[in-house]
């Protein structure tokens, strides 16, 4: 994911690691969609809308809850999309005192909008498959460990790209 910071990212071609995290998010985008649409007639009237921290059902909703869920995904993805192409082709603003690191911070901005990203699309394809195997009586919900996990790689990737940030002039 490394790239030379003397060009812009705007004229970078995407590498192979970036194509390869891209085309593992859009088999999650086809899955948070493909799930709901090829299982939702096998689902119980009632499936859990809403899971306490030690990963056990705490409420039952109308199974359309699956579909808010799956626009949710579908609507994460595709603004923080948006938000990467545009920062991609956004110009160098027009100030003389612009940072000499303007475009290696752009291209750290760019790559952990990437990941985020594929975060995001991961995270409701699995949070997708284990409400659908909950609500159908095969897993007992998430693991307890779910949200401490979730938590710890938001954080992570935060720090990671802001170290990132910080150091890329030195």
């Amino acid at each position: 994911m490394r790239q030379s910071m003397t060009e812009s990212p705007a004229t970078m071609p995407m590498g192979r690691t970036d194509k390869l995290l891209e085309l593992i998010g859009i088999f999650a985008l086809v899955f948070i969609i493909g799930m709901p649409l090829l299982f939702y007639n096998d689902l119980p009237e009632s499936i859990p809308r809403q899971f306490g921290f030690d990963g056990a059902p705490d409420q039952l909703g109308n199974k359309a809850v699956i579909w808010w869920l799956t626009c949710i995904g579908v609507a994460m993805y595709a603004a923080l999309f948006v938000l990467e192409r545009s920062l991609r082709k956004r110009r160098n603003p027009d100030v003389n005192n612009v940072s000499t690191n303007f475009e290696g911070h752009r291209l750290i901005m760019i790559q952990w909008l990437q990941f985020i990203r594929l975060f995001v699309s991961c995270l409701f394809a699995y949070i997708i498959y284990v409400l659908m195997e909950t609500a159908m009586g095969q897993v007992s919900g998430f693991n307890p460990y779910f949200v401490p996990i979730v938590f710890g790689i938001v954080l992570g990737s935060t720090l990671y790209f802001g170290y990132m940030a910080i150091n890329v002039g030195k």
